[in-house]
């Protein structure tokens, strides 16, 4: 995807307002809507690290460079938010890092990328586990 389409695409999935984004990224609702729609597509280094501030992405995410989509991202900030850690960052220097209960951890996009595969593997193999139960169970049951 393209970096107007990922704008508008995490804005939308986020629920929120031209003008809302606009307001935190210090520009106007119809300059926001221009990224979107491409007609301005030379958008500057600053103005996409606002953007991906405050659309909780990195920048390389929103230019389509990134190894973990932009909806794994969200996903894999909500997973890790469920038990108390948050992804925080400064992308323009390509520095993250994960805030736990008991300290701070440096991160790499690369470690993220792995940590999301392995919650989805491990998602998918509990899963597996209890459909395979349920259907014993179900036969007992008849």
């Amino acid at each position: 995807m393209a970096l107007n389409d990922n704008i508008k695409k995490r804005r939308l999935e986020l629920g929120m307002t031209l003008e809302t984004l606009a307001n935190m990224v210090d520009t106007t609702r119809q300059t926001i809507q221009r990224y979107e729609s491409g007609v301005i597509s030379n958008i500057p280094q600053e103005k996409i690290e606002k953007l991906a501030i405050a659309l909780k992405t990195t920048p390389t995410a929103l230019m389509g460079w990134d190894q973990i989509s932009m909806r794994d991202w969200y996903y894999l900030e909500q997973k890790l938010a469920q038990i108390g850690h948050t992804i925080q960052g400064i992308e323009s220097e390509g520095y993250l890092w994960l805030e736990y209960p008991d300290g701070v951890l440096e991160i790499s996009e690369k470690d993220l990328a792995e940590l999301d595969k392995a919650t989805t593997s491990f998602l998918k193999f509990k899963l597996a586990e209890l459909k395979e139960q349920n259907i014993k169970n179900f036969k007992k049951r008849k």
